[in-house]
């Protein structure tokens, strides 16, 4: 029915249900992640202690909660003898209507162990709140597993802000030989959907007379532009800025930006700047 989130039932009974809630909270929020808190560490065994925190729960047909959680620990398993692996770190809102009862629980969700481990499949009606990634003969958490926070939840139509950031400040010549050379390289933030970004490079180079490169965005290791990007390179050590925008899927990425001469004209030297933003536009 029709009515609004936070408005009590009038006398005769009239107003929204639970599942008139959670079907508001889908809308606000298109995918689940964390609001606030809940983060992983380590200890000095083999569990891992989770704070407290708000987080976001889509349950498919049956809507969205939004889950309070006071904080506690949780255990895990020791390391394989000889693979490593990733396990997950799940927060799940119980329902009645679905669980029997109305809590919010979190729990340790095992990989595989692999020469390159995945990720195991998320159990349905939870979200992942961290990644810990359990090296081979792990006996400790707080030395043996390596923990990634999980995405954020993010209203629809906000934007994330700024969600990479790399830094080059060699002062080095650019290689002239008419290959493509790696200039800058970084990761972004764990995305909680497909996102719009935009990917600005800042750099200083000079050459001994008027010259030219050519730059080229590249995205988990393909290139994501089309490499006629050309700068103008003079004596002059002038700050500029190439700007691209393209779409990015849920998850962490590798971005990077290569370079390359323009081998009919004087060599380029960078000069101790060459620097990677990318910055979320909203959902794609």
């Amino acid at each position: 029915m029709s009515g609004s989130l936070g408005t009590g039932r009038d006398s005769t009974g009239t107003g929204l249900t639970a599942t008139d809630h959670r079907r508001i909270l889908a809308a606000l929020y298109p995918s689940g992640g964390i609001v606030s808190g809940l983060g992983v560490t380590g200890g000095g065994g083999l569990s891992y202690t989770v704070a407290a925190g708000v987080a976001v729960v889509p349950r498919g047909s049956d809507g969205t909660r939004v889950a309070a959680y006071d904080g506690g620990t949780v255990a895990g398993t020791a390391g394989d003898s000889t693979y490593p692996r990733i396990d997950l770190i799940t927060l799940k809102a119980l329902d009645p209507s679905l669980d029997g009862s109305h809590t919010v629980t979190v729990s340790v969700v095992k990989g595989t162990p692999s020469a390159s481990p995945t990720a195991p499949a998320l159990p349905a009606g939870s979200i992942t709140i961290a990644q810990a990634y359990v090296a081979a003969g792990m006996t400790s958490t707080s030395t043996g597993a390596a923990i990634t926070p999980g995405a954020a939840a993010v209203p629809y139509g906000a934007t994330i802000g700024r969600i990479a950031h790399g830094d080059n400040t060699g002062t080095d010549a650019q290689d002239w030989s008419g290959a493509w050379t790696l200039q800058v390289a970084t990761s972004t933030a764990n995305l909680p959907t497909k996102r719009l970004a935009e990917f600005r490079y800042t750099f200083r180079a000079s050459a001994g007379g008027d010259s030219s490169m050519y730059v080229r965005l590249v995205i988990d290791g393909a290139v994501a532009s089309d490499g006629a990007d050309e700068v103008a390179v003079g004596k002059y050590y002038n700050r500029q800025t190439v700007t691209w925008v393209a779409e990015l899927p849920a998850g962490v990425h590798s971005v990077g930006v290569q370079a390359m001469g323009n081998t009919g004209a004087p060599q380029a030297t960078w000069q101790g700047l060459r620097s990677l933003d990318v910055i979320d536009l909203g959902v794609a």
